[in-house]
């Protein structure tokens, strides 16, 4: 049975940035007419269509007159964009705007698919493994004791998404020096894997690793999570995270293009499920339980 579909304010404010940029097209209009029309910046209008900006109700049904849309659907759009303006737990946060958009739509997806050759993903980690974490992957003092308490909270807060009433399906596939290189002592690293295994009984739930023998793959290139949703009024879309911010491709050739890297990985190079556990399983019996 396919998941029902979810929704935040975050793929609210992306489904009507699409309309909205969808009815400027179809009445052939430039962005730069548009706002000519509406004494607003071309900017502004730029913005509200890539979801870089939240629409107000009254934007919406200035742009609805404009183009001439129905009664129906301009109420239609002005309650997307009423909707968009609500405030969900991650944007009370204290996170950047990319990283609220990924929680946002990572809330709302149905299909989570996750490579990642060098971290255990923010949806598996450990508090603790976390934690140490942020203190090795930031310059000595960057990150207030603070900071790294709202951090935390958010990803833990994050994982609750995993076992609620209508959780999406993830599948990650890590490779095997993301155990054999844990941030923290022992004992963080004994941590990290029973939650790792403990999380592979999950339903929804598939991980797969690479092992070591498998010098060079695709996965290398880089993390990144594939986003789909059930609702269809909303772009499936890739992440990627990296040192100099992340990037949202929604493009279908982009998507398509990393789903077929990512089923490469699962179908030609990583272990099988089983397998994968009773690697991690072997990687656990390795480190010293008295650490």
């Amino acid at each position: 049975m396919a998941a029902a579909p979810r929704s935040t304010p975050t793929t609210r404010m992306r489904e009507l940035a699409e309309r909205l940029r969808e009815l400027r097209l179809a009445k052939d209009l430039t962005v730069e007419a548009v706002a000519a029309n509406l004494l607003v910046s071309a900017s502004k209008i730029s913005r509200l269509e890539t979801a870089a900006r939240r629409a107000s109700p009254r934007d919406v049904r200035d742009l609805c007159l404009l183009y001439g849309v129905s009664l129906d659907e301009r109420d239609r759009l002005m309650s997307l964009a009423a909707q968009a303006l609500e405030t969900s737990w991650y944007q009370d946060a204290e996170i950047d705007a990319d990283y609220e958009t990924f929680v946002g739509l990572e809330q709302a997806a149905s299909d989570i698919s996750v490579n990642h050759a060098h971290l255990v993903p923010g949806l598996l980690q450990t508090e603790a493994y976390a934690r140490a974490l942020l203190s090795v992957l930031r310059p000595p003092g960057q990150l207030t004791p603070d900071r790294i308490d709202e951090i935390v909270r958010v990803r833990l807060r994050r994982q609750m998404l995993l076992t609620s009433a209508n959780p999406p399906k993830l599948h990650v596939v890590l490779d095997e020096s993301v155990f054999r290189r844990m941030p923290g002592d022992e004992r963080v690293g004994r941590e990290q894997i029973n939650a790792v295994l403990e999380r592979m009984d999950l339903a929804n739930l598939v991980v797969q690793i690479v092992p070591q023998a498998v010098r060079v793959h695709p996965g290398l290139d880089g993390r990144f999570a594939v986003l789909r949703f059930a609702d269809s009024s909303i772009r499936d879309t890739v992440y990627i995270e990296g040192l100099l911010g992340q990037l949202f491709l929604d493009k279908d050739s982009d998507v398509s293009r990393y789903l077929e890297i990512f089923d490469f990985l699962t179908q030609s190079v990583a272990l099988s499920e089983r397998s994968s556990r009773e690697l991690l399983s072997t990687i656990r019996s390795e480190l010293s339980p008295s650490n």
